[in-house]
């Protein structure tokens, strides 16, 4: 579940691209073995919570893999996705663990982990349809740099990530370097940081009911 009401805060992480499963090439279909320098004992742990990032040396479009583990609150999550060719592909949730990932087919050869972007949990703005405004503002430190977006949504379920759907969740700002200041009049349920350098930035949101 989101974790605050009124301010959360993200700054970008280490990219590790083994860090979930090192490298390795799945003859048949079956579990990838969880081996990378996050994990321990079959589990990784992504401290904070991150999206997993599986890059393929060759062609695995047709792979399908299946992703468990659990979400800040300690939900569980599934998710499936297909590979890249001789890229990354990334879950659409941000696990706090991976307990188990298994491919569809055999696959090329494959390392697991993260990228370093950073997710800050849902910010909680409200439900009112009407009569609803509000303010958020995005800004770092003092002599601190970043990149991020603010992302929302009004997907209870993503904001709890055990559901939802990936197009529920759409830009208000994008690409920022400096501090921003937004008035709102559209009741989305929630916010979050995305923050793809530096930081740490905080979101901030002031509500202001009329109604």
């Amino acid at each position: 579940m989101p974790h605050s009401r009124n301010q959360v805060t993200a700054q970008f992480g280490t990219a590790v691209a083994n860090g979930i499963a090192l490298a390795q090439t799945l003859g048949a279909a079956g579990p990838v073995t969880i081996n990378g320098s996050l994990a321990s004992g079959g589990v990784a742990t992504l401290t904070p919570p991150q999206k997993v990032v599986i890059t393929s040396a060759g062609n695995d479009t047709a792979v399908v893999f299946t992703v468990k583990g659990t979400d800040y609150g300690g939900n569980l999550l599934t998710e499936t996705f297909n590979g890249a060719s001789g890229a990354a592909a990334t879950s659409k949730f941000v696990y706090a663990t991976v307990t188990s990932i298994a491919a569809s087919a055999a696959t090329s050869s494959i390392t697991i982990g993260v990228s370093g972007i950073m997710y800050s949990p849902w910010l909680v703005i409200g439900a009112q349809a009407q009569h609803f405004q509000w303010k958020v503002r995005a800004f770092m430190a003092a002599g601190v740099t970043a990149t991020y977006d603010i992302e929302q949504t009004s997907d209870i379920e993503l904001m709890n990530q055990t559901g939802g759907f990936a197009d529920d969740i759409s830009l208000m700002q994008t690409a920022q370097t400096v501090a921003t200041t937004t008035d709102n009049t559209t009741p989305w349920m929630g916010i979050r940081l995305r923050v793809t350098a530096g930081g740490p930035v905080t979101l901030r949101a002031l509500e202001s009911r009329t109604a």
